[in-house]
């Protein structure tokens, strides 16, 4: 992955440098679920 962002920053091909650089880890924060999801997932059990 890290030779493709660099290919994309030499070209100038910012579009593709974003998409790249994207965090694709599930811990990343938008990934959280929000207060009202967790209340309603607690309330279930």
């Amino acid at each position: 992955m890290e030779r493709k962002k660099k290919l994309a920053l030499a070209n100038g091909n910012y579009e593709i440098l974003q998409i790249l650089a994207e965090c694709r880890n599930m811990t990343h924060f938008k990934f959280r679920p929000t207060a009202i999801e967790v209340s309603t997932a607690l309330d279930q059990t």
